[in-house]
């Protein structure tokens, strides 16, 4: 018997829940429990609708809040020092890597800024 698979599934959402509740949690509109509860929501929606669609073997870790490159400089704990020494939590330090983070005393530009200055 072959079974079926499929590589990933869009992590967004139906109604692009996933960065309506990012952008709600940037602007202080929701918590980070919320957000994580809407990132769980997500993922057991998205795989309820796999098997429902009758994929035998469904992957699992292809979610991500922002981007998976992130993802995995946590997992193998490759933060830079100029993120992981301003006492953030966890999901502000990945975020703080996507998008920058200037909130308080914390003045943070993202990875792809200190990229492009190292290139000029």
């Amino acid at each position: 018997m072959v079974k079926s698979s499929i590589l990933g599934f869009p992590r967004m959402g139906v109604l692009r829940d996933l960065k309506k509740a990012n952008e709600a949690y940037w602007g202080d509109k929701l918590s980070q429990q919320e957000l994580l509860a809407e990132g769980k929501r997500l993922r057991l929606a998205h795989w309820k609708i796999q098997k429902d669609a009758g994929v035998d073997i469904i992957p699992s870790n292809d979610f991500a809040f922002y981007d998976h490159v992130l993802d995995h400089i946590q997992l193998f704990n490759a933060v830079p020092d100029r993120y992981s020494k301003q006492n953030l939590s966890p999901l502000d330090t990945y975020f703080a890597m996507g998008r920058g983070h200037q909130k308080g005393d914390v003045d943070v530009p993202s990875l792809v800024c200190q990229s492009s200055l190292l290139s000029e």
